[in-house]
């Protein structure tokens, strides 16, 4: 699927589906979306924009030093993702990893930057850690929390549309990051309360 509006594949209150084999490429947003859907479809053997991989997981899963183009978690709760790579669309800034209804994963050491959401966490995804990250130059936000309530420390965001965008959140803590000429806002909090925001630049 080649220029696809919007998502090459956009999964929306759906269940038990199939999608592999796939080569979902150049599409405006991500090229495999997940809206309000239950977690037991099977997404697998998928390629994305600039070839490489589109990986999916619905339990566990443990990354270290890969490149995708896209990552998605639905009920991966526990995860542990280090020293991995989204590397989307040359022409065009989309993709990004996708976390929803994931609870206590672990992000450290992740680039994600000319995409369209460096981290995108939200569908009641509660208590993950991000630490370390670079989320640079991403065409809407370097990390988008809706709905969730997270931890993002020691982490650079620049050049984003916005750097950390917080809408109906609770409980966030953003500590020690650096948030630096992201065109709107380096933090925009809408319809939240009870967030931290402690030593950040």
């Amino acid at each position: 699927t080649q220029d696809s509006h919007g998502s090459g594949i956009y999964l929306a209150f759906s269940n038990n589906n199939t999608i592999s084999n796939n080569a979902l490429k150049e599409s405006d947003f991500f090229d495999i979306f997940l809206f309000n859907t239950q977690c037991n479809n099977i997404i697998e053997n998928n390629f994305g924009s600039g070839d490489y991989p589109i990986k999916h997981f619905n339990s566990q899963a443990n990354l270290t030093d890969e490149i995708l183009s896209e990552l998605i978690l639905c009920n991966a709760d526990n995860s542990r993702i280090s020293g991995v790579t989204i590397s989307g669309s040359q022409r065009l800034k989309n993709n990004g990893i996708l976390a929803l209804k994931t609870d206590n994963a672990t992000f450290d050491g992740i680039n994600s930057s000319n995409n369209s959401f460096g981290i995108f966490l939200w569908e009641s995804s509660n208590g993950n850690t991000i630490t370390r990250g670079n989320f640079l130059d991403n065409g809407n936000s370097g990390i988008h929390l809706q709905g969730s309530g997270n931890t993002i420390s020691d982490s650079s965001f620049s050049r984003n549309d916005y750097g950390i965008n917080v809408v109906y959140a609770t409980d966030n803590t953003l500590t020690n990051n650096s948030i630096s000429f992201n065109r709107r806002s380096g933090v925009y909090i809408q319809s939240s309360g009870d967030n931290i925001l402690i030593g950040n630049n």
